[in-house]
């Protein structure tokens, strides 16, 4: 799987890649490689540290030493051994691919028909921070229901931003009374969505579009998001099939990682859209 991922990575964006082949297969090729180097992003270690920590013989350890070393990924001084400059930057790298990768391995079955193009660049490459999630499936006669793994935290929380690419008469209903309790709201959604929220939560809406707690703003549908729902504590996600139908599977994290992608994510979308005029 990482080999598979990283070659795409090449492929999909040969011109933006800073990874050379031989440099690239020399971290993803060899485990132990990979581990040696997460190992060097606590610090130096010599000889005898390294092979205390993976429990084995120079004869095994010292050949991945020197392939590292000839990449000029990790330096030796005095036979204590650290990452360079060049392993310092693949680090970073080098763990989001692992994020990917995890995020992935979960539910390959969801991810695969997904679409994520809408994303933004800095967003897709940091989607492995989603990787501590479950995936909830709605039963069949419950799809327009709120989640109840959601709707505990959604009734409690202090401020609730949500992205609503699609129609959900109980979530609006639902937003409203949180609202109008104090909540603070901040409401994205398509022409379309905000059409028929004003017209079927007119009364509601009249009420609450001069309230400090509530502000709605519209997307161009050309965005195709995902669906974002973030309360203090849990986020639940929507992404679209390729397709463009929303299934019955969402994710669900309360994540300290997942929790902060999907803001910024929300932050990015709110700044393509324009508020909400009048009603």
């Amino acid at each position: 799987m990482f080999q598979l991922y990283v070659r795409y990575l090449i492929n999909a964006h040969p011109n933006k890649c800073i990874m050379k082949n031989d440099l690239l297969n020399t971290i993803w090729l060899s485990e132990k490689r990979r581990k040696l180097i997460h190992l060097l992003k606590d610090g130096p270690k010599d000889i005898d540290e390294i092979k205390s920590t993976f429990n084995v013989s120079s004869r095994l350890i010292v050949p991945q030493i020197k392939q590292l070393e000839k990449q000029k990924i990790i330096i030796e001084n005095d036979g204590v051994f650290q990452l360079s400059n060049i392993g310092e930057l693949l680090i970073d790298k080098m763990l989001k691919i692992v994020d990917i990768n995890i995020l992935l391995e979960k539910d390959k079955d969801y991810w695969e028909k997904r679409t994520l193009y809408s994303l933004p660049p800095q967003m897709y490459e940091k989607i492995g921070d989603l990787k501590n999630n479950y995936l909830y499936e709605y039963n069949i006669n419950n799809v327009l229901e709120i989640p109840p793994p959601f709707y505990p935290h959604l009734v409690k929380t202090n401020h609730y931003f949500m992205l609503l690419p699609y129609f959900h008469p109980n979530v609006i209903r639902e937003t409203l009374n949180i609202t109008k309790n104090g909540t603070k709201t901040i409401l994205l959604a398509t022409p379309k969505v905000v059409k028929r929220i004003k017209k079927e939560f007119r009364e509601d809406l009249t009420k609450l579009i001069n309230s400090p707690n509530l502000e709605i703003r519209i997307l161009d549908e050309k965005t195709k998001p995902p669906a974002l729902f973030i309360t203090d504590d849990l986020i639940l996600i929507g992404f679209a099939t390729e397709e463009g139908v929303w299934d019955d599977r969402e994710l669900i994290s309360q994540d300290e990682k997942a929790l902060n992608w999907t803001q910024e994510l929300f932050i990015y979308y709110k700044h393509m859209s324009t508020p909400l005029s009048g009603i």
